[in-house]
């Protein structure tokens, strides 16, 4: 809408059906007031792990039948460690605005699927089920570091992945949190 708000759902369906299950709505509202705080993921960085190409977690995807097209083909380098994990996410080329900012942003969603890799849960397929909080600038740049962490909660009863993603820039400037993040697993993953 017009009004700095944008409604949204999450919705899959099987191959074999025709119905699509509708898993969670949201809205994203403008931010009014940036959040100026630094970010230290930096430091951690050495603790990560040697820098990865995406195509390990992009083929464990693929795998499952999960493939992005262009628009959402946003991970870069990524190093992770049991629970966390930092990624360069890359703007989609042609992408600009809105879109661009929501493909950044659904990039680092996965990061927290990439921070499970080494926890053993990132075996299955799983969809975004809610977000306590979340808030970024408008206009993300061209690239965009995203710090994620599992919390205490991730393999649940369910097998959830529970977890907060920062982005941020290469100067440690915060450019948006997810916070309480919740991926539950899909049939398919069960």
């Amino acid at each position: 809408t017009g009004s700095g708000r944008l409604d949204f759902f999450v919705s899959s369906r099987d191959d074999d059906s025709a119905s699509w299950t509708l898993h969670s709505t949201g809205s994203v509202v403008e931010m009014t007031e940036p959040d100026q705080a630094k970010c230290e993921a930096a430091a951690l960085r050495p603790q990560l792990g040697p820098e990865r190409e995406p195509t390990e977690f992009l083929g464990r995807l693929a795998a499952l039948g999960v493939e992005f097209g262009p628009s959402f083909s946003v991970l870069g380098q990524m190093r992770y460690r049991d629970g966390e994990a930092e990624i360069s996410l890359h703007r989609p080329v042609g992408l600009k605005g809105t879109m661009a900012d929501v493909a950044m942003v659904d990039g680092a969603l996965r990061a927290l699927g990439v921070a499970a890799l080494e926890k053993g849960r990132a075996e299955g397929l799983s969809m975004l089920s809610g977000i306590g909080n979340a808030w970024w600038r408008p206009d993300l740049p061209d690239e965009v570091l995203v710090h994620a962490t599992l919390g205490e909660e991730c393999g649940g009863a369910r097998g959830s992945i529970v977890g907060d993603v920062q982005l941020f820039d290469r100067s440690g400037m915060i450019l948006g949190r997810l916070q309480g993040v919740v991926l539950d697993p899909t049939a398919r993953s069960q």
